[in-house]
């Protein structure tokens, strides 16, 4: 605790509302909500069958080989359930972690660039940007690959600001550690894009002038080391179908084909950044000429290093994902340290009032706009009461309006500090009082905890005609495979009735929606026995005559 006697006072006082915004923006409630879509279930249930079976090297869905990701974000979910239960908390809790540890990253790294001010910002503005925020608190793979990049970038960077040849060799082996957590994150796209951020950097910065075989090496021996705690083993014991799935499928049939239906635009993602980036992306933009001109010359000082680094991390991402023909939100996550770092230097000049200062009243006024949209969401969509609603546009409102009287009196520091106040209300605000309706609208809950009560002992569960993976997770694993051994979602009734004929029980639970099940109760080829519904779906038990 040496280091933290040496801060000062207003030092002191920032990481306090760093650790607070955290506190709010990443733990408040992380498990307030069941697990939500297609993969927080599906990815939960692999985790929990590692811990079930004591094999952390085969990932396994429903009792059979899932190989679509690398092992290090089942891992963290694993070692959650083993310390704290197998729970929703303990499932999302590595992703939060690694989201503080970013932040963290993130503020050392403009520290030292820029002084305490900047590492304040850029700490403030990564930790309440929407699209962090929202990853943060999800069981998904995003969020590793977004850290353990984030961790490479500010690990080059004091590569490239290390005093010492003896520093510079440390720091690089850092570098590879944190490339090789990449892929162990999410396979090849985070050594790939390391590669290419570094390859940028140095080649345009003339910091291949610098560059020592030793360093090189360092990071390469580190990066396969970290990797090959997982890859070797799983290939040997799995071989060629882990190859197959694993790289063939799921990484160059992924980036170069539609085959898993994700379809979108060349601009999706700056469409993303700009949304994700919430309620910071008017001081980002006001800052853009100025970012402009400090990339066009070469970076002679930490401060002008750490620019252009933090660009490339930004740019390389956005091209490569947009050239993907498969696109989800999450895969610009790992922009977003950059980004953050980015508008902390921005935000430090419209300190300085060099430019910039209107983007404090245009965030002032998003800050607004996202409390009036969780009003009208809250009433109209979720029918909350209005003592909430009152409160869902009244605290970032004032956060606004305060905001606003600040940077008019130019206190600006002040002002970027009520935003993101403003910001994490809204994230709390969210978790508090709407958490529990998105869950029952998104989620099934009620029907999971019925079906768990009614399953007799080999009995499975079918989903016909509605795609649901809340079962894998609740249910531990008790569903319907097809052959390949991917959870099946039934598309007509002759295959619930083959299913049904061919289950060792002789019945099935069904998972549908209501017109389906009432076409089920007139089919003679089934006997049905409704045993609950909740939001449009219904459980079943489907028996043969």
């Amino acid at each position: 605790m040496e280091w933290l006697r040496q801060l000062d006072r207003r030092e002191r006082w920032a990481l306090a509302g760093i650790i607070a915004l955290m506190a709010v923006c990443f733990l408040l409630r992380l498990g307030g909500v069941p697990l939500l879509g297609k993969d927080e279930p599906r990815y939960a249930e692999v985790a929990r069958e590692m811990v079930a079976a004591g094999d952390w090297i085969t990932p396994r869905l429903a009792g059979h080989t899932w190989f679509e990701k690398p092992a290090l974000p089942y891992w963290l979910m694993a070692a959650g359930f083993s310390v704290a239960g197998v729970t929703e908390t303990a499932a999302r809790l590595g992703s939060a972690c690694l989201a503080m540890a970013t932040v963290a990253a993130v503020y050392t790294t403009a520290r030292r660039a820029g002084g305490p001010g900047r590492a304040a910002v850029s700490a403030m503005v990564l930790t309440t940007s929407a699209l962090w925020l929202a990853f943060a608190r999800g069981a998904s793979f995003d969020m590793p690959l977004a850290a353990t990049m984030g961790f490479a970038l500010c690990a080059f960077f004091f590569y490239e600001s290390a005093p010492t040849p003896k520093s510079r060799v440390a720091w690089a082996a850092a570098l590879g550690a944190a490339t090789g957590a990449a892929m162990l994150a999410k396979g090849l796209a985070g050594p790939l894009l390391i590669g290419m951020i570094v390859t940028g950097y140095v080649v345009t910065s003339g910091a291949w002038r610098r560059l020592r075989v030793v360093d090189a090496a360092a990071a390469s021996a580190s990066a396969a080391l970290v990797a090959a705690i997982w890859y070797v083993p799983v290939i040997a014991v799995n071989g060629w179908p882990f190859i197959q799935e694993f790289f063939v499928d799921h990484h160059f049939r992924r980036f170069l084909t539609n085959r898993f239906s994700h379809p979108q635009p060349v601009y999706f993602f700056v469409l993303i950044i700009l949304g994700g980036l919430l309620p910071w992306t008017f001081v980002f933009l006001s800052g853009l000429r100025g970012l402009a001109g400090t990339l066009r010359r070469q970076p002679q000082t930490d401060d002008a290093k750490l620019v252009w680094l933090a660009a490339w991390s930004v740019a390389v991402p956005l091209v490569f994902f947009s050239l993907s023909t498969s696109k989800l939100p999450g895969y610009i996550l790992p922009v977003f340290p950059g980004l953050a770092i980015l508008t902390g230097w921005v935000a430090c000049r419209i300190e300085r009032g060099e430019q910039g200062r209107w983007s404090i009243y245009a965030s002032a006024v998003t800050l607004m706009g996202l409390g009036v949209a969780l009003a009208v969401y809250g009433v109209r969509t979720l029918h909350a009461p209005v003592w909430e609603v009152v409160l869902l546009a009244a605290l970032p409102a004032s956060a606004a309006v305060v905001a606003a009287l600040l940077a008019s009196r130019r206190h600006t520091l002040a002002a970027f500090w009520t935003i993101a106040a403003g910001g994490a209300s809204v994230a709390a605000l969210i978790t508090v009082f709407l958490f529990a309706e998105i869950g029952t609208r998104e989620s099934l809950p009620r029907l999971m905890a019925r079906a768990d009560a009614v399953l007799s002992p080999g009995e499975l569960v079918l989903c016909y005609g509605v795609v649901e993976y809340a079962p894998a997770f609740y249910l531990e694993g008790r569903v319907v495979v097809d052959s390949a051994g991917n959870i099946l979602i039934a598309a007509a009734r002759d295959e619930v009735v083959a299913t049904v004929r061919g289950s060792e029980t002789g019945e099935v639970l069904v998972l549908t929606d209501e017109r389906r099940s009432t076409e089920m109760a007139s089919d003679p080829e089934l006997v049905v026995e409704v045993l609950g519904s909740e939001r449009n779906r219904v459980l079943l038990r489907a028996t043969a005559p």
